[in-house]
């Protein structure tokens, strides 16, 4: 392996525990010749911690463009901070800290649930005009008076469907599904091959610019993406994603509020929360709402404050139809 070299910073009066880890790193980095810095920030530590610790590694390190690739990551656990270098041939150096309790804010607001219908089969939508409620299943349409309408479609549907279900009035809606387009008046609803991009024929994901996902939620000038493998990742324009983040499950959303624009997380713990995003921090806006079960789908409505949530309860067996919306009251 190429060594690096390196040039150790002296001591700085009132250092940060993050600029601490970056100095204990650097001190176990072997030495040699100049490196090429690739930085990635994973964390959720705030932007002037990020820029203390990216002073302390540029200035241990003799820097060129070009060279050996020496990576630096900024990451988090349950319990605090990391710092990850690693550099060719698979060399991996590690150093960690505890996270400052000061750090964690707690969160001002929280989640209104409101529920609108529950049944034993599956709901992939619901919609609402006026005194109507649509429920979208995978095979039909059926809710509050509204006739059940069976749906013929021209393809098979995946193992585990979803969808979507619009209404635009008189009876006329507007319905989404893997590789398929249903429109008309719901006595008589054609269906029929979808051209227009949405979820995969015969799957349940996207596919778009970053690659695929199932749900994606634009927020404050960025796109956070729910992708296949588990994670979420935020993006802005093309290139590498700004943010990875670890713990929130397939479904997001946005949702708008008095007190600004969110992004709706369905977390890995059957549970809801809000974030927002603000110089590349994401910070949690709401406490967690908890749930009877896993969320199954999460929409936006027909309201920009409310935001449509399917649960499959784990008690009762039911799939619950819900609206959820945002209390700015602290």
């Amino acid at each position: 392996m190429r060594r690096l070299a390196l040039l150790l910073t002296c001591c700085l009066l009132n250092a940060s525990e993050g600029e601490d880890a970056a100095k204990r790193l650097l001190a176990r980095l072997p030495k040699g010749n100049a490196a090429a810095l690739v930085w990635q920030n994973l964390s959720t530590m705030p932007a002037e911690e990020v820029e203390r610790i990216r002073r302390t590694i540029e200035s241990g390190v003799e820097l060129q463009a070009t060279g050996t690739e020496l990576r630096i990551t900024l990451a988090e656990n349950p319990r605090g901070y990391l710092v990850v270098a690693e550099a060719g041939r698979g060399a991996v150096w590690m150093e960690t800290w505890v996270r400052p309790t000061a750090a964690i804010e707690k969160p001002s607001y929280h989640l209104v649930r409101t529920l609108l219908w529950e049944q034993t089969t599956p709901i992939l939508d619901i919609a609402v005009d006026r005194d109507r409620l649509y429920v979208l299943e995978p095979l039909r349409v059926t809710g509050k008076d509204v006739k059940p309408t069976a749906l013929t479609l021209p393809r098979p549907m995946p193992r585990d469907p979803r969808g979507r279900i619009e209404v635009s009035g008189n009876d006329a809606v507007r319905i989404l599904l893997p590789g398929v387009r249903c429109a008309g008046v719901l006595a008589k609803l054609p269906c029929m091959i979808a051209r227009e991009p949405w979820i995969v024929a015969a799957r349940n994901y996207f596919e778009g610019l970053w690659g695929r996902f199932y749900t994606s939620a634009e927020v404050s000038g960025v796109v956070f993406q729910a992708e296949t493998d588990g994670r979420t990742r935020v993006y802005s324009g093309i290139g590498d994603a700004l943010r990875v983040i670890e713990g929130w499950g397939s479904e997001i959303a946005p949702i708008e509020s008095a007190c600004g624009t969110h992004v709706l997380a369905s977390l890995e713990t059957d549970q809801l929360q809000a974030f927002q995003y603000a110089g590349g921090n994401i910070r949690a806006t709401t406490v967690p709402l908890v749930l009877d079960g896993p969320v199954t789908a999460l929409w936006p409505s027909e309201k920009k404050d409310q935001v449509t949530v399917i649960v499959n309860n784990r008690t009762t067996g039911n799939y619950e139809a819900s609206r959820v919306a945002i209390s700015c009251t602290q």
